[in-house]
């Protein structure tokens, strides 16, 4: 309701604003202006944003339930190994065949190119075969998919709920599945614009949070959070339930002004630190 008044007073009572992208949104989404309507706020989980974007080819290849299937063992590391290939690769390779094959067909069969997007599948499927993954790395998996493939198609304003827990280390589990978190945010026109959720209050769950969090640092994971132990004591004090938002406001000012650059909208802007004088006289 907040984004909807602000959206009227900006665009004179309408809900609807029109956003031109930058040259390189134009180049990659094939279009010039997007239409974005701010009275309808869809409500997706991740995984079902996830499928509502992944190509039919795909879903085809998938044996049996689509979700499940995302959620299988290696499945979601086989799905997004071949989106990458399907998305990049595949355009390339079905044109060096349409220059080899131009003087006799012209363009490549449809069985052709099917009976590359198979064995491109089953090559996928046989170099993750037999690979034992747990819970977590699936979730991290799925979390990349979305990030990659999803998120940059997200045009209208949309809530994406359902994050994996894992991957939300300060946030609250949620009683009907404890391996989701209570969290959400709202991406418009492909950008983050809003990240919300239920505060973890429970000092012995957080600390082993953190201990998962520091294994993943050990294993590479240069974004997984490090143990905070003032936050710690703070929570054995006691803290009562709380939840918040985060808003990037100069996103959505960015979207209402029309911008395609945050530095043209950002209130404290970075700058470089002045040159000493001395400095200054030296290079001089």
């Amino acid at each position: 309701e907040m984004i909807k008044e602000s959206v009227r007073k900006a665009a004179g009572g309408s809900l609807q604003v029109k956003y031109n992208l930058g040259f390189l949104e134009a180049f990659n989404r094939k279009e010039r202006t997007v239409a974005i309507d701010f009275s309808n706020f869809v409500r997706l989980t991740m995984v079902r944003a996830i499928i509502s974007k992944m190509p039919d080819l795909l879903k085809q290849l998938i044996d049996g339930d689509v979700e499940q299937g995302l959620r299988a063992n290696t499945n979601a590391r086989v799905i997004r190994e071949f989106w990458w290939w399907f998305q990049d690769d595949l355009p390339r390779e079905t044109e060096i065949l349409d220059d080899t094959k131009n003087i006799v067909l012209g363009k490549i069969t449809e069985e052709k190119k099917n009976e590359l997007v198979k064995n491109k599948w089953n090559e996928i499927n046989s170099k993750f075969n037999n690979v034992q993954i747990d819970e977590e790395m699936i979730d991290k998996e799925i979390v990349s998919i979305f990030e990659e493939f999803v998120e940059k198609e997200l045009i209208q304003p949309t809530f994406i709920i359902d994050y994996p827990k894992s991957i939300s280390p300060l946030s609250k589990a949620s009683p009907e599945n404890p391996n989701i978190a209570e969290r959400f945010e709202l991406f418009i026109n492909g950008m983050e614009c809003a990240n919300g959720f239920s505060e973890l209050n429970d000092p012995v769950e957080q600390q082993e949070r953190f201990v998962e969090q520091m294994k993943e640092r050990e294993r590479g994971d240069e974004e997984a959070m490090q143990t905070d132990g003032d936050y710690l004591r703070a929570l054995a004090y006691g803290m009562p339930p709380a939840a918040g938002i985060g808003i990037g406001i100069d996103r959505l000012v960015m979207l209402l002004t029309n911008k395609q650059s945050i530095r043209d909208v950002i209130l404290f802007p970075h700058m470089r630190p002045e040159r000493k004088a001395e400095n200054q006289t030296e290079d001089s």
